[in-house]
């Protein structure tokens, strides 16, 4: 996890590692997982928060072609 962080130039703290859809920890091992030769780990960017009222309203002018 860390390599992976550091050879993509990104905070560990900002990136979440999945196996088959649930979160994986660093202490986690692949015995612990259940993991097979050819499985993969997903890494996603950590997003907290949301568009609130403003996102539906963004897309809403961007599809009318408006400046904003």
């Amino acid at each position: 996890m860390n390599a992976y962080c550091d050879r993509q130039s990104m905070d560990f703290s900002s990136v979440v590692f999945l196996f088959d859809g649930r979160k994986i920890r660093p202490e986690h091992t692949p015995v612990e997982l259940e993991m097979e030769n050819g499985d993969e780990i997903d890494a996603m960017l950590h997003q907290t928060g949301g568009g609130g009222l403003m996102q539906p309203m963004l897309l809403y002018l961007t599809m009318l072609g408006r400046e904003y």
